[in-house]
């Protein structure tokens, strides 16, 4: 009641305060200031009813744009585009005021973040730094480079990315207790599994966990204890991996979702034998998950069932993740479409803010349109000729992709006593597959995207650095093979669903035979980047499989 009370007068003093708003509007704005950091849901509300600001002044406008991307961000709500946040940049940009210049970018990173731009967000974190300064010792400069290691983590640096976290990590040490950053201690902990040191990692997930459980924070101590858990449960150490699973549903908040750690606990059990317990923890899973847990508990349950000879049981698991795995499908397409117009939606901004300093280019696009109109001509001659060679090559790849299909029917039927037929057919499907290879490679190389792998390997052959792969370059190339050698993509998709995007993407450019420097250079990563993920690929596949793939594709190749 006393909440309701206090609610209720903070309303009333707004409607006293947007009688003279006009006259005096910053002490509200302080007001709303000092709510974000304890009701940030007040303090949005406050700031949603206001209904007259495009009658303020310019810096009322900045105010009221920084804040509201504060109480958006705080609450978890989601931007669709930049604009909010560039209102509160193009005027603090300008501003004396260090602190609040950085507060600005900082936010404007936050926004990028969440709209899918790491690049964006990571200039914007890096001009908040350059405001502030490196070594400024506040709050916000941890948060920033909090901020920034996660994107770094985000595109692979995960060099930067723990300078970053260890910046963070000793700068919060000199402001607060260490008690307040323990999760910097989990993101650390986080990054050297990447950078491949295991030791390392267990080493500051138990530093974390010390000083989470000596501040009586119950979340971050459950935090990492499942951390550890899943890090020993991946080495295959499943008694100390269920020691930690149970120690982590022990601390966890009640108000906290437990289906990742029932499942946990779950799979670990599994691991041991104990079929009895794990079905009892992945059914318990299976209550409030979200359809990720809900997918993967039915098909271990499934498996579960069907082992034991429920196959009753086992039918509807199985019905059941048929379901969520469809619903993920939908879910991953709304997102893509989301992030699609987002992306839309931003360039259209950065459209519209240049479009001044693009009139003047008018006349010489006049006094130049003879040349592209002749320009073009040609362009659309020669690419008359390639597309026929292209359908031409396109045909030839569908008749066959169908007598493939056709012998893989055939090859499914076959009985034992059609043996000699069945190697004749598994001969002529050999032969398919290598002219299907061919054909695809050939199909890539009339793509205009080929030439930037040309000026790779020549550069490579004349001992020079080759010229830096842009972002947009790269995802044309990863277009173009996906689009090509789908039928390799879809079968590798299916057969080890435990593949992430990444690894299929890397499986089919070392299918190509490119080797490592040319895999890492279209995937934007270093060499020994490729090195490790080939490392993981491997324990995902099957031998044969793997053979396959990489047998033709060797690192110095």
């Amino acid at each position: 009641m006393r909440h309701r009370h206090w609610l209720l007068l903070i309303v009333a003093l707004l409607g006293l305060t947007s009688c003279v708003y006009k006259s005096a509007p910053f002490p509200f704005m302080t007001k709303v200031d000092s709510l974000l950091e304890v009701k940030p849901d007040s303090a949005l509300s406050l700031l949603e009813s206001l209904t007259d600001v495009e009658s303020m002044s310019s810096s009322q406008q900045a105010e009221y744009a920084l804040l509201l991307t504060k109480a958006m961000d705080k609450n978890m709500l989601p931007f669709v585009n930049d604009s909010l946040i560039k209102t509160a940049v193009d005027y603090y940009q300008k501003s004396s005021d260090e602190y609040i210049k950085a507060d600005a970018y900082y936010y404007q990173g936050r926004v990028y973040r969440q709209l899918g731009d790491d690049k964006f967000a990571v200039e914007s974190f890096l001009a908040a730094l350059d405001a502030l300064g490196e070594n400024t010792e506040t709050k916000l400069n941890v948060i920033i480079n909090a901020n920034l290691a996660s994107c770094y983590t985000n595109q692979g640096l995960y060099a930067r990315a723990m300078e970053r976290y260890r910046k963070a990590y000793s700068i919060g040490l000199k402001i607060a207790d260490k008690e307040n950053y323990a999760f910097l201690l989990r993101d650390i902990g986080n990054t050297f599994l990447f950078l491949e040191e295991p030791d390392s990692a267990l080493n500051y997930y138990q530093q974390g966990l010390a000083v989470a459980y000596s501040a009586n924070d119950s979340l971050w101590t459950s935090t990492i204890l499942f951390d550890i858990a899943h890090f020993y449960n991946e080495r295959a150490i499943f008694d100390k991996a269920n020691e930690y699973v149970s120690q982590a549903i022990y601390f966890n908040p009640e108000s906290e979702d437990l289906s990742s750690y029932y499942f946990l606990k779950g799979s670990v059990f599994l691991s041991l034998e104990r079929n009895d317990s794990a079905d009892y923890y992945i059914k318990k899973s299976l209550e409030n998950a979200n359809m990720y847990i809900k997918a993967a508990s039915n098909l271990t349950l499934y498996n579960l069932s069907k082992t034991s000879g429920r196959y009753g049981d086992a039918v509807n698991h199985i019905d059941e993740y048929i379901l969520y795995i469809d619903s993920i499908q939908y879910f991953n397409q709304r997102e893509e479409i989301a992030k699609l117009m987002n992306d839309y939606a931003l360039e259209s901004h950065k459209k519209e803010v240049t479009v001044k300093q693009q009139r003047f280019m008018l006349y010489l696009v006049i006094a130049f349109l003879m040349l592209i109109t002749l320009a073009v001509y040609i362009f659309f001659y020669l690419d008359r000729r390639k597309k026929k060679e292209l359908i031409g090559l396109q045909e030839e790849l569908m008749q066959n992709r169908s007598k493939l299909m056709q012998y893989q029917n055939v090859l499914a039927n076959s009985k034992s006593e059609f043996e000699k037929e069945r190697q004749e057919n598994e001969s002529a499907q050999r032969l398919l597959e290598a002219r299907q290879k061919e054909l695809c490679m050939r199909l890539f190389q009339t793509k205009a995207v080929y030439r930037i792998i040309q000026d790779f390997e020549a550069s490579r052959k004349q001992k020079k650095v080759p010229k830096e792969l842009t972002e947009q370059d790269a995802a044309k190339i990863q277009q173009a093979i996906e689009e090509i050698y789908i039928d390799f993509i879809q079968q590798y998709q299916y057969n080890f669903p435990q593949l992430s995007e990444g690894d299929v993407y890397c499986c089919a450019l070392a299918y190509m035979e490119f080797s490592n420097p040319l895999i890492a250079y279209l995937m934007r990563v270093d060499p020994n980047v490729v090195t490790q993920r080939r490392y993981r690929i491997k324990g995902k596949l099957d031998e044969q499989s793997f053979n396959s793939i990489f047998g033709a594709s060797s690192g110095g190749k």
